[in-house]
């Protein structure tokens, strides 16, 4: 696929795209941060949801031919264009400080934005465009709060707003493995007991090749996941946005609900031309300073890596690898979910060793684990793809066990001395973390 097979969705003349409460998306970058690895990563979620709907709209074609189209199309291609409309600047590296900072999540803001008073040039409100456009508002919010007819949209492998953002987000990084054309899977697509499956009804070659496109298309998910949204690289400068954001807040120099609504680029320069003399205890001279790694393209560097004891080997050039253990590796994700808290470690960290650090976890371990297929033939489920093909999913559960780690950033002018110290680094931080799972259990 080129990137001139791009089919923006009719955005000139669409209502609802094209309203006042959508184009913040303009501003965000699909890709934020990661814009820093890719420089022609430059597309937004505006773009995304553009070609979303356009992928929709087929997905659709084919449920309505089947007859298997669980409710009204139009819904499920509204739904597609709004359902990432909530999302802040920097996507997902921003929303986990400001979910802990405004009480709000890219999905509830949508649901803020859905209702918000913004009108158009002719005074309308969204929902007023919505309705005007056909759209059961009522039957979207069933959408938006998990109605199993969103997996159309929001399915894990099969949904369009996968198919759409990888593929675009491919086409723009440059990425060395083009994914399986959604089009040669879309024809298969089918809908019973509300899931989104593929049904199995060809001939023994075509069912070979359905299987076969399936498993490509998830091995494809996982590298673009690990090599480009979650690399190492990508996580140290979401820590830095992060750290910088957070220092904001604290600062009083950013309104963290205004967060919502700005650009990247915006923020980026609202954080950067903080005042070092404002905010109490010097928090916007650290705001500004936590930000430099990204705004300078000069990302702190690994020093030590935490790692499961089978994977020691697979690590970065240069940096040292303590073993550890499953739980321990979930207890961290669960425990240091918040970003506040990672703040926390790293300022612990800091206070015994002397020198800054930053603490990079994979945010969400589940983005990298295999999603399930439904399989149908006539109507009836005739098992899932993980029963097909168990060795596939047996390999990327292997794959995610090996990519995933705990790493402990620091200047590069640092990094020697942090890594000749690396013993005593690893000793504090269990010692510190484990403290931190044990009040964390308590307050369970």
């Amino acid at each position: 696929m080129r990137s001139d097979d791009f089919h923006w969705g009719f955005v000139d003349d669409d209502k609802v795209l094209n309203h006042p409460a959508l184009q913040p998306q303009r501003g965000h970058k699909q890709l934020g941060q990661i814009e820093a690895i890719y420089p022609g990563a430059t597309h937004t979620r505006f773009d995304h949801s553009g070609y979303g709907k356009f992928i929709t709209h087929r997905s659709c074609d084919v449920l309505e031919k089947k007859g298997r189209l669980p409710c009204a199309r139009n819904d499920i291609v509204q739904f597609s264009k709004l359902h990432d409309m909530g999302h802040p600047p920097f996507s997902h590296a921003v929303e986990y400080v400001l979910r802990a900072s405004t009480d709000q999540n890219h999905h509830t803001r949508a649901l803020t934005l859905l209702d918000s008073d913004t009108k158009d040039g002719q005074g309308r409100t969204l929902k007023q465009v919505l309705e005007i456009d056909g759209c059961d508002v009522k039957n979207l919010r069933k959408l938006f709060n998990g109605d199993p007819a969103g997996k159309i949209c929001t399915d894990k492998t099969l949904g369009a707003d996968k198919w759409a953002y990888t593929h675009m987000d491919a086409i723009r990084c440059g990425f060395d493995q083009l994914p399986p054309d959604w089009r040669g899977l879309i024809e298969h697509l089918t809908f019973y007991d509300g899931k989104l499956g593929v049904d199995l009804h060809r001939t023994n070659e075509q069912l070979e090749h359905q299987v076969s496109m399936l498993c490509a298309m998830q091995n494809f998910y996982f590298r673009i996941y690990t090599e480009v949204y979650l690399s190492p690289q990508s996580m140290v400068y979401e820590r830095h946005i992060q750290k910088a954001l957070e220092f904001a807040i604290r600062a009083r120099v950013v309104d963290p609900h205004a967060v919502w609504d700005m650009s990247d680029g915006e923020l980026e320069g609202h954080i950067n031309k903080c005042q070092p003399s404002r905010g109490k205890n010097g928090q916007a001279k650290l705001a500004r300073e936590a930000l430099l790694g990204y705004s300078r393209r000069s990302p702190y560097v690994s020093a030590v890596a935490f790692k499961y004891g089978k994977f020691t080997k697979d690590h970065l050039q240069g940096e040292k690898v303590v073993p550890i253990t499953p739980q321990f590796g979930g207890a961290f994700l669960e425990t240091f979910e918040n970003p506040f808290r990672l703040t926390k470690l790293e300022t612990a960290l800091e206070e015994e060793f002397k020198v800054p650090m930053l603490v990079c976890v994979i945010p969400d371990a589940q983005k990298v684990k295999p999603e399930d297929v439904p399989l149908y033939e006539h109507g009836k489920l005739t098992g899932m793809l993980s029963e097909m093909v168990p060795a596939h999913y047996a390999s990327l559960r292997e794959m995610a066990r090996r990519f995933f780690s705990i790493r402990i950033h620091v200047q590069p002018s640092e990094r020697e001395a942090i890594v000749r110290k690396y013993k005593a680094v690893s000793s504090f931080f269990h010692e510190i973390t484990e403290d931190y799972f044990k009040r964390n259990s308590e307050k369970k």
